[in-house]
């Protein structure tokens, strides 16, 4: 009776280790959209460092200037086409590299890491509207469509650690709490960004 039971039990394991939706399975379905998702950034960060790699050598004219979407509150459907351009089938055409009036001030969002889970020496400090650079066009989201957008700069640090209210300060993160925490505190500072008019949310490259 023992052998049948650890039997029943090994097969009960094995099925959901190895089953088709077994964990072993799920793990490599998460890992590999992970990774997909990941390239897709990367591919998009690439053609941006093209684009103003371009534009500084001056070999190819890339859009400046600011585009201003014309309605805002209500977001278009934004298409990536093969050669690079970016359209929403209303006649609005863009470009990776190009900047948009996106304004991330427009709430006084703020988030303050708490050294308890960043593992520095004090809490950092982040106000969405100390960052007043660019906004840029890094890609479209393949599932909502979406426009998405890269900070021209650094986001800066506002206050907390040891030097106080510099902007541009550095944020760190230290030890095991960094470690296991940094991820998450990254999106949750990055969040705020995401407040301004228009915007559905905000995060971190992954």
């Amino acid at each position: 009776m023992t052998i049948v039971i650890l039997l029943i039990l090994a097969g009960i394991t094995i099925a959901t280790l190895f089953g088709d939706n077994g964990i072993i399975n799920k793990a490599q379905k998460a890992k590999d959209e992970t990774e997909k998702s990941t390239q897709n950034e990367l591919d998009a960060l690439n053609s941006l460092e093209g684009e103003m790699e371009n534009a500084i050598n001056g070999n190819t004219p890339t859009g400046t200037s600011e585009w201003t979407q014309p309605d805002p509150l209500k977001p278009s459907e934004w298409t990536q086409n093969e050669d690079g351009s970016i359209t929403d089938g209303k006649g609005n055409t863009i470009k990776i590299g190009d900047y948009v009036d996106y304004d991330c001030t427009t709430s006084d969002a703020t988030y303050t890491s708490p050294a308890s889970r960043s593992g520095y020496n004090g809490d950092q400090v982040f106000r969405a509207n100390a960052y007043n650079y660019g906004w840029r066009v890094l890609g479209v989201d393949k599932d909502t469509k979406q426009l998405q957008l890269i900070s021209e700069d650094f986001v800066p640090l506002t206050g907390g650690g040891d030097r106080g209210n510099r902007t541009g300060q550095y944020y760190y993160l230290g030890g095991q709490n960094g470690y296991v925490n940094g991820v998450d505190e990254l999106n949750k500072i990055s969040a705020i960004y995401g407040t301004g008019v228009g915007a559905a949310s905000a995060r971190t490259v992954n």
